[in-house]
């Protein structure tokens, strides 16, 4: 790709495939993030879709459609370094990111790739405070996600957020709704840090 660059996070997953997300990035401003994608593979070779079309390498923005999984646009608040892959208890790929919500508000969005062939995508919290994704070079955000995770009988996440955990924390996500229930417990949360 010449006028785009993509911002990747890979993860192995429990079936032993490799899980690959990426957002497409028009230049050095970060507010030109756009299109989460998603793509598998059982060598780093080979790719596919989640459905399991294949997906010819290399990847370009003009031929990756069928990795989409949100089709935001540029200035829509999702940032390269705020995004991860999970899996949940069933080990369904669980993709987790940041993008404003109608209200302008940045909020976690979480993704999972239903039966039907189409991506069931989720706003999981309901914060109050927008995060400015612009600028170009490295910028302290206060705005951090770690993977879903399925640990101690629960589906959680790590969020580190200024304005409602200033320092990390495990987040209870409804496995079903796929929004943040709160604070993970502090039994749960022990259990999962031994986990």
């Amino acid at each position: 790709e010449t006028d785009k660059n993509p911002y990747t996070s890979l993860r192995r997953g429990p079936d032993g495939r490799y899980h690959l997300i990426w957002l497409w990035r028009d230049n050095a401003d970060a507010s030109t993030c756009h299109h989460l994608c998603y793509a598998r593979s059982p060598d780093m070779h080979s790719w596919e879709t989640a459905d399991g079309r294949p997906l010819a390498m290399p990847f370009t923005f003009n031929d990756t459609d069928q990795a989409v999984v949100d089709p935001f646009g540029v200035g829509a608040g999702a940032f390269n370094t705020v995004m991860s892959v999970g899996f949940d208890a069933a080990g369904r790929v669980l993709l987790a990111y940041v993008k404003y919500d109608p209200a302008g508000r940045t909020q976690l969005y979480l993704a999972r790739h239903g039966p039907a062939g189409r991506w069931d995508v989720r706003q999981a919290s309901n914060w109050t405070a927008r995060y400015e994704m612009r600028g170009v070079g490295w910028f302290e955000l206060p705005l951090e996600i770690g993977p879903p995770e399925w640990r101690a009988g629960q589906l959680l996440i790590e969020v580190l957020h200024g304005e409602e955990s200033p320092a990390p924390r495990l987040f209870s996500i409804d496995p079903d709704t796929l929004q943040l229930l709160g604070p993970a417990d502090a039994a749960a949360a022990a259990a999962a840090a031994a986990a």
